[in-house]
């Protein structure tokens, strides 16, 4: 990433959840040759946690993170089925 303007330039995300609460944040629109898809993140996945911190009120703390952090471990929900997803920085 390039700058900080690009935060979220290269998805949509968008918060979903029960009862009022978010639950997770839904991510669309991926672009190919962007960060998240380099993480491993498909469009339609939805994000339960972040280095084991849920979703919250707060879902732009989820967004950065996956900007920010040099190691990530992402729990989703893909076609109905939960997963983990291991992410780390390249160096340099």
């Amino acid at each position: 990433m390039n700058s900080k303007r690009e935060l979220g330039q290269d998805a949509r995300f968008l918060p979903v959840g029960e009862d009022g609460r978010p639950t997770a944040v839904k991510v669309y629109a991926i672009r190919a040759d962007g960060h998240i898809a380099r993480i491993g993140l498909h469009d339609g996945d939805a994000i339960l946690s972040i280095n084991g911190r849920r979703i919250s009120d707060h879902s732009f703390g989820v967004i950065r993170a996956l900007y920010l952090e040099h190691r990530l471990t992402i729990r989703i929900r893909r076609d109905g089925e939960q997963r983990v997803l291991d992410w780390q920085a390249e160096a340099g």
